[in-house]
């Protein structure tokens, strides 16, 4: 399953489009559509394991869903593994520190996350 982290923006929903691309590019993450959606995405599958970030909006707050799926076999995967289990800990740390570098920057002053919020 994957983790979610709400929060209430200091920025324009065009604004945060923009400053969170910037982000997930800077990280080597890419646009994609998956499963209907459009997320964003590191790794094939085959030397890498796939990373998620999906960003929604719920009323005035952005949620950000993140997950990177168990793997059966090399480049075969099934389901959601969120940020919050063991699995994948090594790849998980450093999508731990980019979501809590979006939170840094992207939360409104005096407010608090909600969800999951990274160490």
């Amino acid at each position: 399953m994957a983790t979610t982290t709400k929060f209430k923006p200091k920025f324009s929903d065009e604004q945060l489009q923009e400053a969170l691309a910037g982000i997930f590019t800077a990280h080597g993450f890419t646009l994609k559509q998956y499963q209907g959606d459009m997320v964003w995405k590191k790794g094939s599958g085959w030397l890498t394991a796939p990373q998620f970030f999906k960003i929604r909006k719920e009323e005035e707050l952005i949620c950000i869903d993140s997950w990177m799926p168990y793997a059966l076999l090399p480049g075969v995967y099934i389901g959601k593994s969120g940020l919050n289990s063991n699995f994948g800990f090594a790849v998980k740390v450093p999508m731990r520190k980019l979501l809590k570098e979006i939170i840094n920057i992207s939360i409104a002053p005096d407010t608090q996350p909600q969800g999951y919020i990274p160490k």
